[in-house]
């Protein structure tokens, strides 16, 4: 990965008459060779000390994590001098924060699947209770499964029930009080019949 030193990670002191440019302060006490040198630049001056991919630029050795340049390059400038120096080195994160990462990630896929769950899911079909706070005008209910309570209003038409209730304190039907209306239904039903049945002399 490239890391810019100074600011991804490490540190670095400049000795220009040298052309020395020491490194320290990697993570994990790493030691980089000649092939993770990638780029040094001073930004001061905007002016190119080493760059891997121009052969008359790609002049540095680096042993222990000391980068040694061409003092032509480097004696006329000032130790200083911000430099840019680009490395391939390992991943940032040490241990501890990449462990912190892991947890902060199975605490969030955790709230994810929580948050996606069906809190109102009733039994192990899936079926879910629903609330119907208002029907309105005009609306058909096909097919019930189980009809708990009906409070207020009316109900247009109730197709099927599969699974009712009993049906208890029921004030109204219609306006009505039930129980001249169960004694209306009655009545009804034996004037039915009655009318079918003839008497012998």
């Amino acid at each position: 990965m490239h890391q810019l030193i100074g600011r991804d990670q490490g540190q670095y002191s400049f000795n220009p008459g040298a052309g020395t440019i020491t490194i320290s302060g990697l993570n994990n006490g790493v030691v980089f060779g000649d092939e993770q040198l990638l780029l040094i630049n001073n930004a001061r001056s905007n002016v190119p000390l080493f760059n891997f991919a121009i052969p008359a630029l790609a002049v540095a050795t680096c042993i222990n994590n000391v980068i040694t340049l061409p003092t032509a390059l480097t004696s006329a400038m000032n130790a200083t001098d911000p430099l840019q120096i680009y490395l391939d080195l390992p991943s940032t994160a040490p241990a501890d924060t990449a462990a912190a990462v892991d947890t902060f990630l199975h605490l969030l896929l955790r709230q994810i699947v929580d948050n996606t769950e069906c809190l109102s899911t009733q039994d192990s079909s899936q079926r879910l209770r629903v609330t119907i706070d208002a029907l309105t005008a005009g609306l058909t209910l096909t097919t019930v499964g189980t009809v708990g309570s009906l409070t207020g209003g009316s109900l247009t038409t109730l197709g099927t029930v599969t699974n009712p209730v009993p049906v208890g304190n029921v004030a109204t039907i219609g306006g009505g009080n039930p129980e001249w209306q169960n004694i209306d239904l009655a009545r009804a039903a034996y004037n039915s019949l009655r009318s079918q049945i003839t008497f012998g002399n």
